[in-house]
């Protein structure tokens, strides 16, 4: 029954905060022009049960501003997971969090250089602080109202600390690496559908088989200029991760989420 309630307690949580939020920001939206800042809140969950169940809650948040040629934006999401086996034992299975700052120059414009910086830790892949920064340039090849595609192409140093048992050696490693991306943003049914595609490959700098692939695909019902409903498939995969103590090296996820916007 306490667990029944604790999951209950969750998902209204995830449900109500957020359409709170949605709601502010819908009437904040409503009332100004918009202008440079742009921020998004989503929260989200994936549940299962019966005789097992596994519950997984997400959240993001984005800010961007755009200044003169200049562009500054932060990302930021909490990932938690929890399974319960046959044996009614509960166990946490995801917990990771991934923040990162960039800064474009011409964002507007067809070439764009950038600099970034990221910093992540996960349960399930095993890292317990991963920082990374680096530089490059995005190539917008079509962008039309609120639909956009890009490529962009960056090189990046990397430092690894691995989670570890106490009394097990910390062996970190630092790498540089190359760094593509694909993103489409792509409104339909005269904007009341978004779908979005954002994939990321980082492989090392002269080993390709040690490599990073991080694919997010969304579908969004646009309620109003304000507020999502969203489904979207989230996929990580880290080569290297079974290698430093984790159960697999690819993990994804299925997520209902509600999206406030602020522009």
């Amino acid at each position: 029954m306490l667990r029944e309630r604790s999951i209950l307690t969750l998902i209204s949580g995830l449900v109500l905060g957020p359409l709170a939020v949605a709601v502010l920001a819908g009437g904040v939206a409503a009332q100004e022009e918009e202008g440079p800042f742009d921020l998004n809140l989503e929260a989200g969950a994936s549940v299962f049960f019966g005789a097992t169940s596994q519950t997984t809650a997400i959240f993001k948040s984005t800010a961007d501003y755009v200044a003169d040629h200049l562009e500054f934006g932060g990302r930021l999401s909490f990932d938690y997971g929890e399974a319960q086996d046959g044996a009614g034992i509960t166990s946490v299975t995801k917990r990771s969090w991934l923040a990162g700052g960039s800064m474009d120059y011409l964002p507007g414009g067809t070439w764009s250089p950038f600099v970034f910086v990221t910093g992540e830790g996960s349960l399930e892949k095993s890292i317990d602080l991963r920082v990374g920064g680096g530089g490059g340039i995005k190539w917008t090849l079509w962008e039309e109202g609120d639909g956009e595609f890009d490529l962009s192409g960056a090189v990046l140093y990397e430092r690894t600390d691995p989670r570890v048992a106490v009394g097990e050696e910390d062996e970190i490693t630092s790498l540089a690496r190359w760094s593509g991306r694909a993103r489409l943003t792509y409104p339909m049914a005269d904007g009341r559908l978004t779908f979005d595609f954002i994939s990321l490959y980082q492989p090392e700098w002269n080993e390709f088989g040690n490599y990073t692939l991080a694919v997010d695909t969304g579908l969004a019902f646009n309620l109003n200029s304000s507020i999502s409903l969203k489904v979207s498939l989230v996929d990580r995969y880290d080569s290297q991760a079974v290698d430093r103590g984790a159960r697999e090296n690819n993990d994804g996820r299925l997520f209902f989420s509600l999206v406030a916007a602020v522009k």
